[in-house]
This record gives structure tokens, sequence and C-alpha cells, in this order.
């Protein structure tokens, strides 16, 4: 059943606050206090992280005190549920990284490194906030906060995309492919340097799979024919960006939502699928050959350089062979190579030669990588499980892989013994299960909810709606 403004309490929307509060500190960093006086934007983004750590830091004091409570008197004993050991697991995590923090402080500090502990806090803050609230939101408020957030987030992706391509030249050779049009460095919105390629289309991929989830609900014909083109303009967006990790999350996430519509009309599914991904592609690769051929008329082209400025274009003369070359290393669906990413995995733990027990605290693949940015182009890890290990150590790896079993196992139990895809309804859990999946896939390929950032909002979001409120959650 869809949600009414009437199910919708304004006392429970005030609950939702503190949450959100934090959500819109995302973007922000110490430096901002230091900028404050700079600009607008900057105060701005200053007072978004002041109040944030202020609320984060309210919302840890009364969750150790509900700790000590029921430690000394008895009470409160949902806090033991076994329903909450993820979220107790990641608080661990959380712990284990603050240790390497002040175990290496002095290191850090002589690195400018020594002021990521805003992240954890702002972290402790989101999840201890469960704790806080479990007996008091109702299962309806939390599934419209889920789908309100998921929205938010991910429709900042669209005006990233806008705002990135609005700085780039649309007569640039580039643009038989998005993914560099967006890779200039130095590209600022609200005095904030731009999300990567990897972020931005990340965020219209989980859109694209909430408007397929909403296809499936029971709306109207005529609505679900206007989210048809929707979701297959946002399906050739994604292949346009050519960032092949959330490619392969996309699509195989979106695969894997359609297996658990077992009882949805089969026609519907195979629609679905064709217009999210067979037929985008197609049709994104038929744009980059009509591109190609204007090209090949013209007698110079402009290709964008993307490491040295956001406004530097070089001319080369027309060259047939040289334009083919150009338009191969656009399609990098075909390249098989890891981007790098092998080389800084293998950096990373070279680097990575004292405290293992602890780790480096929050951002210590950015520390450890500090050295090779030129040889990088960038400095964090591009892996879930090595930021564990580099920012909680030894200890913090471990709770994170017991995390991500817990994860595994919930799919297996929902999927194989309780068989949710037996049932039509149900529609928001399997979305959850979807989510679960992708961030599980794309941990592979970047640092995803280890860090806090949207992919942490996003996951735990989803986590606390699945498995702390939801009464379906109890019957599985």
């Amino acid at each position: 059943m869809i949600l009414t403004f009437k199910n919708l309490i304004l006392k429970e929307n005030i609950k939702l606050i503190p949450w959100l509060i934090i959500i819109l500190s995302i973007g922000t960093q110490p430096s901002d206090f230091e900028l404050i006086t700079s600009s607008k934007s900057s105060a701005f983004n200053a007072a978004r992280l002041f109040i944030a750590l202020i609320t984060s830091l309210i919302i840890i004091i009364f969750f150790f005190k509900d700790l000590v409570k029921y430690f000394f008197k008895k009470k409160n004993k949902i806090l033991i549920d076994k329903n909450y050991l993820i979220f107790y697991l990641f608080l661990t995590f959380l712990l284990t990284q603050i240790i390497g923090y002040f175990w290496n402080f002095n290191d850090l500090i002589n690195s400018n490194y020594a002021d990521n502990i805003y992240l954890i806090i702002l972290s402790f803050g989101f999840v201890a906030y469960f704790f806080l609230i479990k007996k008091t939101i109702s299962t309806e408020m939390l599934k419209f906060f889920l789908y309100c957030l998921y929205f938010l987030i991910c429709l900042s992706g669209i005006v990233f995309t806008i705002v990135h391509i609005s700085k780039s030249s649309l007569e640039s050779a580039n643009y038989f492919s998005l993914y560099n049009s967006v890779l200039a460095e130095h590209q600022f919105f609200l005095n904030h340097e731009l999300p990567r390629v990897t972020g931005i289309s990340r965020t219209l991929s989980i859109l694209n799979i909430i408007l397929i989830s909403l296809y499936f609900f029971n709306l109207k014909n005529k609505i679900r024919n206007y989210l048809i083109p929707i979701i297959f303009v946002l399906s050739i967006i994604i292949f346009a960006f050519q960032s092949r990790g959330t490619i392969i999350c996309f699509t195989s996430s979106l695969i894997f939502f359609v297996f658990l519509l077992h009882k949805q009309n089969l026609k519907e599914k195979i629609l679905i699928l064709f217009f999210s991904i067979l037929f985008p592609y197609i049709s994104y690769e038929g744009i980059r050959y009509v591109q190609f051929e204007y090209i090949k008329s013209e007698k110079n082209f402009s290709i964008f350089h993307p490491f040295k400025s956001d406004t530097e274009e070089i001319t080369i003369p027309f060259d047939k062979q040289k334009i083919e070359n150009i338009i191969i290393d656009k399609n990098r669906l075909l390249d098989f190579t890891s981007s790098g990413r092998i080389e800084l995995w293998k950096e990373g733990l070279k680097q990575f030669d004292k405290n293992k027990i602890f780790g480096y605290g929050p951002q210590a693949d950015r520390y450890l990588l500090k050295e090779n940015l030129k040889k990088f182009t960038t400095n964090n890890v591009s892996n879930g499980y090595l930021y564990s290990l580099f920012s909680g150590g030894y200890f913090g790896f471990f709770t994170f892989i017991i995390i991500i079993i817990n994860l595994i196992y919930f799919l297996y139990k929902s999927i194989f013994l309780k068989k949710i895809f037996n049932s039509k309804n149900f529609i928001k859990e399997k979305l959850s299960l979807t989510i679960f999946f992708y961030f599980l896939l794309r941990l592979n390929i970047e640092n995803s909810f280890a860090v806090f950032g949207i992919d942490f909002i996003i996951m735990f979001t989803a986590i606390g709606l699945f498995l702390l409120k939801d009464s379906n959650y109890k019957k599985i």
C-alpha cells in the first residue's frame, strides 16, 4: 500500500530531524571553519558541519547514558536484542578507528590528517540514533523516510550531472563519453569540489532502481507509462558516464531485483530490463556513432584535458586513425584493466607497516597514499575491505568482515530459506535487499559504506528499515 500523509504524524517527523541534520553535513570538512569568513557558501558549509557535529555528540551522550542505565538498572533490554547485532558491530568498527587515530595522533597531526575524527562522530551519531528512537517511531514513518532520503540523495546526482556538463565543452570530442567530460579537477559547487564520475553515476543508478521499484507498485497505468521514458533516459546517462563499476552494480542489482519479483508479470519484467539495460546501451552506442561521423567532417577537433585544468583544451589536426583510437578509448566497457586500483591496493598494503592491530583511523588510506598522488591521481584505496584494514587494523577488518557475513547471511535467508520472492507484496523490502546486494558489490571497487558518506547513509537506512522495524522481518 502506498504511503499517505494521513499516516504521518508531526511528532514522528520531528524525530527524524537529527538524521536529516547529519545527512546534510555530507561534503563538509573541518577546513570550512577556517574559510568561514571567505564567502557565504563557506559560512553555510561551516554551519552545516557545526550543527551536525553538535547533534551527533548529543546523540552519542544519550546513547551511552542508555547503555549505562541498562548495565546498572537492567532496563532497555532491547539494547541487546540480536536484531541490533549489526549496529553494535559497526559501532565497534568505528571504535577501532578511534583507537588507531589516537595511537598515531602525532604522525597524523604532522600530516594534516588529524581532523578526520569528525567522520567517526557523524557516523557514530547516525547509527546510534537508531537506538534512541527504536520504540517511538512507526514502520510507516521509517518507510516514508527511506524513500524521501533515497530521492533526496539520488536527485543530487542529477543536479551534479547538470553542473558538470555546464562546466564542460559541448564541442569537445570527449562527448563520446561523459566520463572524461567530468574528470576535470577543481570544479566547485558551493565551495566544494564536485563528486567524481563514480559518485554521480552511483546516485543516478540508485535513483533508477527506486523508480523501477515504483513501477511495480499498484500504480495507475498512466503513471507507470510516464516512468518508462524517465527510466530509459537515466539509463542512457548512466551508460554515458562509462563508470564500469556503477554499470556492473546497476545491471547486476537490477537483474537481482527482477528475480525477487518472481510472481510479477513476466512481460513487465522483460519490458523493464529492455528499457533499462539493453535499449539504453544500444541507444548510447548509436549516439556515439553519430557524433563520430559528425566529427569526421571537421578539419580539426578539440579534446578536453582532464588532468591539467577544467578549461584547457588541446586542438588536434584531423586524423582518422587518431580519432578512431580516441573513440575506442571512450568505450570503457571494453577496458578490462583495473584503472590503477590494483596498484593502489599494493601500495596501500606496502605502506601499512605499523600499528596493524588498530590501524590509522578514519581516512587512513589517504594518509598511507599521500606520497603517491601524482602517480595514481587519487588518494583513496577504492576498496572497502582494505579501507577497513587500514583505518581499523586487524580488529577493525575482522569486525567489518563479520558485518559483511551478517548481510550476506540475511540475503541468503531471505531468498533461499524464506523465499521472499514468492510474494507479490514486500516491494519496499525487496528494494532494501537490492540495496544490500548493490553495495556489497560496490564494496569491492570503492570504499563505499566503510566510510561516512552517501553510500553509508543509503545502506544503513535500508538496514535500519528492514532489520529493526519491519514486522515482515520478524516473520523471516
